[in-house]
């Protein structure tokens, strides 16, 4: 076999590999402590912007849980986001301590409310094998 060739063949087991990589089902996505403890995050086609006023996120395929940012809230805050989710399924929480909060895990247009205490957040987005669109306003607690 030529180097050609065996370069050709390692070039595409790497590829095969990361490509299963990203796709690893994530077992842990109703364990609240798989949740608190997890930042193992697997996606395909994925995008995210972030300001100090909104985050986005899209993803072809992920898997995993995701810490996207600190976040301080007031009591009871009312979010303002949209989501779509394709396929799978999707949830953005906030952790404090040993507590998890979802704020959504169904597709979202507009303000959603949320029952949880004032304080500093960490916010997460956990998903299984989910495709899915998300757009969070963070400067809208009100109500």
């Amino acid at each position: 076999m030529s180097i050609r060739s065996r370069l050709s063949s390692s070039v595409a087991v790497l590829a095969t590999s990361l490509a299963l990589a990203g796709c690893a089902p994530f077992s842990g996505f109703d364990d609240n402590n798989a949740i608190i403890e997890g930042n193992s995050f697997n996606s395909t086609m994925s995008s995210s912007m972030s300001t100090p006023s909104q985050f986005d996120f899209s993803c072809g395929t992920c898997n995993g849980v995701k810490r996207v940012r600190n976040i301080t809230v007031p009591e009871n805050p009312v979010f303002n986001m949209t989501l779509a989710i394709s396929s799978g399924r999707f949830k953005a929480v906030l952790v404090r301590d040993n507590s998890v909060y979802t704020i959504t895990d169904a597709p979202t247009q507009g303000m959603v409310r949320t029952s949880i205490p004032a304080g500093d957040y960490n916010l997460r987005i956990v998903a299984e094998n989910a495709k899915f669109n998300l757009h969070l306003d963070l400067n809208t607690f009100g109500g």
